[in-house]
């Protein structure tokens, strides 16, 4: 696989270089068979793990609006007007997640079992997602252009990807705020970084509209909130190549190495395909974890895990033991890495 296929086309002549850089086929979590949708008790069975609002830029959602020749958009259309209709997180910078959203999510996190029941899970689902699939994938935001919960290369991958993941999210903030700059919106609030503050600001309490402070975000714009959005489009569309570093920084060159460094790691720390459990580790019951020994190295994981590690028997493929895993919405990368280094883990001598 090479970046060129994960990476929105809309960035393909703004990030050329690192189009052909390779990382392995990320075989254990795919959007298509969710990690969190393995058992029928799962509260994300109708969601996935899309229980995300993506702060969609000004740019990506003048591109959904644009983009009339893609029918697979057309709902990811109708979604972004029904939002632009409420109001609720619209502003100038982008469609943000609006309060009654991530003050639910806010309390969700603050639990010791972050799960939650199907009934708020719902309530958290992606605005975007329709008939269990994105219905904006070709203008989606970085982290659903990044985000894989288990990687087949453990904490390699997900630093690979975390870079990915900086740099998309580096590109759609500078280029959102030089879209700003551009139309002339409003440049002290540029400056101040006060536009997650504006979008509160938007929302009384009650979750109704604050109408005064809704218009004087807009300023001119308001009540031409779509139209705005596909001059944002237009006007990134028009940026000369030879500009973009200028644009967005020397952050931006030093994120490109950044990528293409952890990549080579990623490739040669990916998962063997079949994992086998040391036979002569000692074993401790403390409280609810298990103690793994041998001579002077040791580890502590937790009973469930290591239920399902013992399935690393030479015979169970790496990725059936994750699945397996999975239907007990458990990733066990931690786990296996932390095995893995300690040597307790190791490639089944066959293959």
């Amino acid at each position: 696989m090479i970046l060129a296929n994960k990476i929105p086309l809309i960035y393909h002549s703004i990030l050329e270089e690192i189009l052909t850089i390779s990382f392995p086929e990320e075989k254990i979590a795919n959007c298509i068979s969710c990690s969190l949708c393995q058992t029928e008790k799962s509260p994300y069975v109708e969601i996935k793990c899309c229980n995300y609002f993506p702060f969609m830029t000004n740019f990506l959602i003048g591109g959904i609006l644009s983009d009339t020749n893609e029918n697979s958009l057309e709902e990811g259309r109708n979604t972004i007007r029904e939002l632009i209709k409420s109001k609720k997180g619209v502003t100038p910078y982008g469609i943000l997640p609006h309060n009654s959203y991530s003050s639910t999510q806010k309390e969700i996190f603050k639990r010791e079992n972050i799960f939650g029941t199907k009934e708020e899970m719902e309530q958290q689902k992606c605005p975007y997602l329709f008939e269990g699939n994105c219905s904006v994938w070709k203008y989606r935001e970085h982290l659903c252009v990044s985000f894989f919960c288990s990687s087949v290369g453990g904490k390699n991958g997900n630093h690979f990807w975390t870079k990915v993941d900086d740099l998309l999210n580096l590109v759609e903030q500078k280029l959102s705020k030089y879209v700003l700059l551009k139309i002339n919106w409003n440049v002290e609030t540029i400056l101040s970084g006060k536009i997650n503050q504006k979008c509160f600001e938007i929302e009384n309490e009650d979750g109704s509209i604050n109408e005064e402070n809704y218009k004087s975000l807009w300023g001119e714009w308001f009540g031409r909130e779509e139209e705005f959005f596909v001059e944002a489009y237009k006007c990134i569309q028009s940026i000369e190549k030879k500009s973009i570093n200028e644009i967005i920084g020397i952050e931006f060159e030093i994120l490109k190495k950044a990528i293409k460094s952890s990549s080579f790691t990623f490739e040669k720390n990916v998962y063997p395909e079949i994992l086998v459990l040391q036979g002569n580790l000692k074993r401790e019951l403390i409280g609810d974890k298990i103690k793994l020994i041998s001579d002077e190295k040791s580890v502590e994981i937790d009973v469930i895990s290591y239920s399902l590690i013992k399935l690393f028997d030479g015979t169970n493929k790496t990725v059936d033991v994750f699945q397996k895993a999975f239907t007990v919405l458990f990733s066990l990368n931690k786990s296996v890495d932390d095995l893995i280094e300690l040597g307790f883990l190791k490639k089944f001598k066959d293959q």
